[in-house]
């Protein structure tokens, strides 16, 4: 009877997943019971039961109108659980809503008004790599509050498992407003003092995800704070022990930097770890003084020597790749452009996805022909172009289908 009346009280009054037989049917609910009241998410680390008002979980604290995003959240628990969905890259760091100028070419106080729009640029590449085919996790805090399940959901319903994100009771989700100029390059003033990301804990990395991931991808903003830094250190170290591809996308904000000698640390400290690494140009200047890319990405190479791979986007004018023996240039794609951003994540999400196609482990990145370097970086390219054409982040990410007829046209 308890079983049951959960059954249909907290999951909307059916299962997503609907077992053949009244037996089976009785096993997934038991899973489902003890997944959320007894499981070990972490290693040595229990979910505490919810009081019995549930005015304390977050995940049942929703109005009646959400009740399916709350069924799919423990589905996806279960399928993780089961072993039926196995994450390939895993994504690590913020999740945030991007408020974004209603008006473009005017400055954050100009703007009459802001729209909501999930982002952050971990978040936007385990999306983007979920819209190419590839299965992707996220893993990160966001706040207990409606911009929180609003970014859970986004993701969801994208295809990406949500089964790492956690959520603080007490610090609120991220916002980052933003203010478009006519050429459609975002400014950027956030507000984090501090939000929930910055208080990801080593303790909330679900290492279970982690260890069976074949890709593991980070960026800059989450080594500026602790304790999201020792978290994301923490993540890193148990991805090289299990043999994945790290990847780097060494993001530059300085309206997040306390000194802009700092914030130059912290975005090298994460070049120490990684074995691929997207940087554009104003990036690659401010780290090494120069802005030619040949340059650049040498003098990148000669300081991180476990770099594997190197690309450098160009905007219009398209990439520069480079590993310790190859290097080459992709040619950008004419397209009308609305707006850039999510164009790096974009990128991003689909370089991986051609990584893990064409190279195993990162020696074999370190070897790729030149063959599958054009090829890598072409459709990377493509995607960038795509999500240029079209206004957000997260809902201009292209599918694998669109990226193949871009390049058909070309």
């Amino acid at each position: 009877r308890s079983v049951a009346t959960i059954e249909k009280g907290r999951l909307g009054g059916s299962l997503a997943l609907q077992p053949r037989c009244h037996s089976e049917r009785k096993r997934r609910i038991s899973e489902m019971l003890r997944l959320r009241f007894s499981m070990t998410t972490l290693e040595g680390r229990a979910l505490s039961r919810p009081s019995k008002s549930n005015d304390s979980d977050p995940f049942f604290r929703m109005s009646s109108q959400e009740i399916p995003s709350r069924r799919l959240y423990y589905c996806s628990e279960l399928r993780a659980k089961e072993g039926a969905t196995v994450a390939e890259v895993v994504c690590l760091g913020e999740a945030l809503i991007d408020m974004v100028a209603q008006q473009k070419g005017v400055t954050i106080a100009e703007a009459r008004g802001f729209s909501p729009a999930p982002g952050g640029a971990p978040a936007n590449v385990a999306v983007g790599v979920a819209k190419l085919g590839v299965r992707s996790a996220f893993l990160g805090k966001v706040g207990a509050d409606p911009f929180g399940y609003l970014l859970r959901d986004t993701l969801l319903q994208h295809g990406v498992d949500v089964g790492g994100m956690r959520f603080d009771e007490k610090a609120r989700t991220a916002l980052a407003f933003v203010s478009l100029t006519k050429e459609g390059v975002p400014d950027f003033i956030f507000y984090r003092n501090p939000s929930a990301d910055m208080l990801y804990e080593p303790g909330d990395v679900d290492t279970h995800r982690l260890r069976r991931a074949r890709i593991f991808h980070f960026g800059s903003i989450s080594l500026l704070d602790e304790p999201v830094c020792s978290a994301t250190l923490f993540a890193l170290q148990i991805a090289r022990e299990s043999g994945a591809l790290i990847s780097y996308d060494p993001n530059m904000r300085p309206a997040l930097w306390r000194s802009e000698e700092e914030g130059k640390q912290q975005m090298e400290a994460g070049m120490r770890y990684a074995d691929v690494v997207k940087i554009n140009e104003t990036e690659l200047q401010f780290l090494t003084g120069v802005r030619a890319p040949e340059v650049g990405i040498t003098h990148l190479f000669n300081r991180f020597p476990q770099l594997a791979l190197a690309a450098v986007t160009l905007g219009e004018k398209g990439c520069y790749y480079a590993t310790p023996t190859r290097s080459g240039t992709v040619a950008g794609i004419p397209v009308e452009v609305v707006e850039t951003v999510g164009c790096g994540d974009a990128f991003v999400a689909a370089m991986l996805v051609q990584l893990r196609k064409r190279a195993k482990g990162r020696d074999a990145v370190r070897n790729l022909s030149d063959s599958d370097l054009q090829r890598t970086f072409i459709y990377a390219n493509a995607a960038g172009a795509i999500t240029a054409t079209r206004p957000g982040a997260i809902p201009a990410l292209p599918t694998d289908a669109e990226v193949a007829e871009m390049l058909q046209r070309m």
